[in-house]
């Protein structure tokens, strides 16, 4: 995951992707949120107005001990976007703006007992190296969804999360799940 690589101490976690088989999807996705300290929601034009992408964003913002909530808007504009999304600030999937956002992500993981933030010059150096792979991905995505006019994403139809996540940042001292593969 490229928000990973950017700031390594961070666990992204997307429910489509981290929750089990068999498991009860509603109690593990409010856990979750419950210790996110930093929730990014994907829009795209395909889930602006997704009753589980609002879902979401309601969630993380009021379960998150009002921590920070940032929806990253992809081919969307800000006019496009209905309550709760169009009150939280957005960041457009733009160079500068994703930068910001990392910053933010960066400066959110002060919290003991997890390491300090990386120093500007440092996370800088480390967005540089990994913008053009996210950069590749979101060309070959828009090209995707110009290719798509079937209706709504199979994450849509599914009712998942569609690829949003919520960033915890790591403790040193917790240990790998058992049988989880990071994707």
């Amino acid at each position: 995951m490229w928000l990973k690589d950017v700031l390594q101490h961070a666990e992204p976690y997307m429910s489509d992707l981290d929750i089990d088989k068999g498991n009860l999807w509603y109690m593990n996705l409010l856990k979750m949120l419950r210790e996110a300290g930093f929730g990014i929601l994907r829009v795209t034009p395909k889930n602006r107005q997704s009753r589980w992408l609002h879902f979401e964003a309601g969630a993380l913002s009021m379960l998150a001990d009002g921590e920070r909530v940032a929806p990253v808007l992809f081919r969307v504009d800000k006019s496009e976007l209905i309550a709760p999304l169009a009150q939280m600030q957005v960041t457009p999937c733009e160079r500068a703006e994703m930068l910001k956002l990392v910053h933010s992500i960066n400066r959110a993981s002060v919290r003991p007992p997890t390491p300090p933030p990386l120093d500007d010059a440092r996370l800088e150096r480390s967005f540089n190296q990994w913008w053009p792979k996210l950069e590749t991905q979101l060309k070959a995505l828009a090209v995707d969804d110009a290719d798509d006019t079937s209706g709504p994403a199979p994450a849509e139809r599914r009712g998942d999360s569609a690829g949003n996540a919520r960033v915890r940042h790591r403790n040193p001292e917790d240990a790998p799940r058992p049988g989880y593969t990071a994707p």
